[in-house]
């Protein structure tokens, strides 16, 4: 895994497998949305996915 620091980045990784530290909890999938206007983003994995707010991301880094 890679750590990234910057959240500007986010919207880099869209479509690729991450993991997103938010709340103190890991969160692993696909990035498929990132909405700096509305400040969330939406990890997908299989049929789950989550919708978190963007200034809750603690880290988050590209799973390879």
């Amino acid at each position: 895994m890679h750590d990234y620091i910057s959240i500007t980045r986010l919207q880099d990784y869209l479509g690729k497998k991450v993991e997103i530290i938010a709340f103190d909890i890991s969160y692993m999938g696909i990035l498929t949305n990132v909405d700096y206007d509305n400040g969330t983003l939406k990890i997908e994995d299989g049929e789950d996915f989550a919708i978190l707010e963007i200034e809750r991301v603690e880290s988050f880094s590209l799973v390879e």
